[in-house]
């Protein structure tokens, strides 16, 4: 099952690390993309009265593209 959230990304984190040189893996989603993640991935947060969707990398199944 998937889910989309506040279809745009508005924030990106700097990413993770490899596991086995530690070395900075760059995030593939920008801010602006649309997104499909899977079903629960998104965690609920409330900020400044808004409410925004936080979803990890690994659970986003696509970047939609729309024409």
């Amino acid at each position: 099952s998937i889910g989309i959230g506040s279809p745009f990304i508005i924030a990106v984190g700097p990413g993770s690390r490899s596991m086995m040189n530690g070395e900075p893996m760059p995030m593939d989603i920008k801010v602006g993309d649309k997104i499909l993640y899977t079903k629960f991935a998104a965690t609920e947060v409330q900020y400044k009265g808004k409410e925004f969707m936080v979803v990890v990398e690994k659970d986003i199944i696509a970047v939609v593209e729309e024409k």
